[in-house]
């Protein structure tokens, strides 16, 4: 399981800033290295916030890689969506960091799991 940067208990003090596709790069990274450990068959994904994000996008670009999809709490990224609405508001304090600041310090904003499927039962 990975945590985006910057949240949670992750290290604060790092000049962290993975943006969407490079997560995306980090997911391949990992399941080519499960596959390799345990053997080439489909992966189990699940993504959660901008987890999801990446998540679809690392299946998007590795179709084959991936037996199943979950995406959990994804965000809208769409003409008229409300969340981005909000943070346009925000820009210019968001520029200036490289991550937003936590409600809450044990909060986990976003993550992606990736999980060896079971071999299938005949």
């Amino acid at each position: 399981m990975r945590g985006h940067g910057g949240y949670g208990r992750s290290t604060k003090d790092r000049n962290n800033n993975s943006d969407i596709s490079q997560g995306a790069d980090d997911l391949a990274a990992a399941a080519t290295y499960i596959r390799k450990l345990r053997g080439a068959r489909p992966l189990l994904v699940y993504g959660i916030s901008s987890g999801a994000l990446r998540a679809a996008l690392f299946a998007q670009r590795n179709p084959e890689m991936v037996g199943r999809i979950a995406l959990d709490a994804m965000v809208w990224t769409g003409d008229g969506s409300p969340t981005l609405d909000e943070r346009k508001k925000k820009l210019a304090e968001f520029k200036t960091k490289n991550r937003r600041p936590s409600t809450s310090p044990s909060s986990i904003r976003s993550s992606t799991a990736i999980i060896p499927a079971p071999p299938r039962i005949k």
